[in-house]
């Protein structure tokens, strides 16, 4: 078996990325933030830390004195809530239902999946697009989630570790991104 050279493909992804793409998706969360909406993150494995990681930088990083605090949570955080759901529905259904008690119209859900194909993942997707925003962050060509998103963050890479390090380091400048936005609005 031929090894990748994972830093050499992040580097590579990191560079191609569609930029216009990174751009839509810091106005959607910022306008998140500027109308007092909640940002839901959410993600199977390695992105569900991910998406754990990116709440928490969008929460603490954005802080600015006398103005509002980021709303943002990691669907993947209430263990025993998807647990539950996983058990008595099914694990595809376990975002959805998670998501069904805390969405407010106009939230906006931010859906990570290397593959795109995440069958859990396009669902809650496909529930929040309903009465909101939806954010992909993808590899292996987008998937099915990237075509449900209103905005998708594409990695261009079909390769699990090149395409989850590419997501971690642009949701890290995304909380940049935003942090100054807020700081400066």
């Amino acid at each position: 078996m031929e090894r990748t050279d994972v830093l050499s493909g992040v580097c590579a992804a990191l560079k191609a990325l569609n930029r216009e793409a990174l751009q839509q998706t810091e106005d959607m969360l910022f306008s998140a933030w500027k109308r007092g909406a909640t940002i839901f993150a959410l993600g199977n494995g390695g992105s569900a830390a991910i998406a754990d990681h990116f709440v928490c930088d969008l929460t603490k990083w954005t802080q600015c004195s006398g103005r509002p605090r980021l709303r943002a949570v990691a669907v993947t955080s209430h263990t025993a809530l998807l647990t539950a759901w996983a058990n008595d529905e099914s694990y595809e259904a376990a975002f959805v239902e998670t998501l069904r008690g805390m969405w407010r119209k106009g939230d906006v859900l931010v859906a990570i999946s290397a593959s795109g194909r995440s069958e859990n993942v396009v669902r809650a997707a496909r529930f929040a697009k309903g009465s909101g925003c939806v954010v992909a962050l993808c590899g292996f060509g987008g998937g099915e989630l990237a075509r449900i998103a209103n905005a998708a963050v594409v990695v261009p890479s079909n390769h699990y570790g090149v395409v989850e390090a590419a997501i971690s380091a642009v949701c890290h400048d995304l909380a940049e991104r935003l942090r100054v936005r807020c700081a400066t609005t």
